[in-house]
């Protein structure tokens, strides 16, 4: 195994290759957790990797409770499938709040004030009501729960985290919040050693090759339990050293070809799935990517970050302004064309 061979196997695992899956249900559960807290962006992820690539569909998946966004992994939204949401944050939750603990402190947010926040929380959106942060923090306010500063949110990602909440449909172009138990029926419960190798199992099948150290980064885990998982789902995985490493991935997958494109989302997994990105981003185009605190949209080439990009929306069309990191041949532009049409399918433009 080199960077070569590990770049081709995780074009394949990411479903970038040969983007098969029908529904975007499908292709969330298969990664396990997709982040998402830019919502068009992850839209494009889920899409991206469907035969047929479809913004609607991703936002029906939503809108009829098929896959969840919430806040999950490293205090990060993310989109779930429904059937694994419950027993994901099971394991997750109480592991970000007690890494959130300080700041709730801070923003006097115990158990005992957040029990009357929850009442109040659970009366404004029993029966299935969906309302937007503003509804919601106006709620607050009438009940003398202040939501100034960063209080309202740290509210509303510790409900999230305790399993209380979730995002519901889109009201106009407003996010809305509504009880998860109310929005996706809760699901049996799994022991924390399945959970822990389930969790395992679904990011090395999607994002294999990865390391132990990769894993830990992602899940947010703490390392004995993200080393207790993958020891769980080693026996359905392959691994192979490299650098000193083992690298672990799904077993029977084959060499996926490079001789694509692909516009990949700041955020997508294929990027910031990993603690280590230096296998597909070469140090010397680090400050192209990152500018900031965030991650630019990138292009894909031969399995490497080649360039940025981003895009207009105009009436009837998309226009896109791509920043290739060196000059551009006959079949990177081809490719980079066909990438641009399956962005229009997306957009249904």
């Amino acid at each position: 195994m080199n960077n070569r061979g590990i770049i081709l196997q995780r074009l394949q695992s990411h479903h970038l290759e040969k983007p098969l899956f029908k529904t975007p249900a499908e292709a969330v559960a298969w990664f396990g957790a997709m982040q998402a807290q830019d919502p068009a962006a992850a839209r494009w992820s889920v899409a991206q990797r469907m035969a047929s690539p479809s913004g609607k569909a991703v936002l029906k998946a939503v809108d009829d409770r098929k896959i969840v966004r919430t806040w999950l992994l490293r205090n990060t939204l993310h989109f779930v499938a429904a059937a694994d949401i419950h027993w994901m944050l099971r394991l997750i939750g109480p592991v970000v709040l007690q890494r959130n603990a300080s700041a709730y402190r801070k923003q006097d947010l115990d158990e005992h004030t957040f029990e009357k926040i929850s009442t109040v929380l659970a009366a404004a959106l029993k029966g299935g009501r969906q309302l937007t942060r503003k509804e919601l923090f106006s709620i607050f306010e009438q009940h003398k729960i202040p939501t100034g500063g960063q209080r309202g949110s740290h509210i509303l990602y510790m409900a999230a985290l305790k399993g209380m909440i979730c995002l519901g449909s889109l009201k106009g172009k407003q996010e809305t919040y509504t009880l998860l138990d109310e929005w996706v029926r809760p699901s049996a419960k799994l022991s924390r050693e399945v959970s822990l190798a389930e969790l395992a199992l679904r990011y090395f099948q999607s994002h294999g090759p990865a390391t132990l150290q990769d894993f830990t980064w992602w899940s947010g885990l703490p390392a004995a339990d993200a080393k207790s998982g993958l020891a769980a789902a080693k026996k359905d995985l392959h691994t192979e050293a490299f650098n000193s490493q083992d690298h672990y991935m799904k077993k029977e997958m084959h060499k996926a070809s490079a001789e694509q494109a692909f516009l990949i989302s700041g955020y997508d997994e294929y990027f910031v799935g990993y603690k280590d990105r230096s296998i597909v981003l070469d140090d010397e185009y680090a400050n192209e990517v990152t500018p900031g605190n965030g991650f630019s949209p990138v292009l894909i080439l031969d399995g490497k970050v080649a360039g940025t990009w981003k895009r207009t929306i105009t009436k009837n069309t998309v226009e896109f302004d791509i920043k290739p990191f060196a000059p551009l041949g006959p079949a990177h532009k081809k490719a980079i064309e066909a990438a641009k049409n399956r962005y229009g399918l997306f957009m249904d433009m």
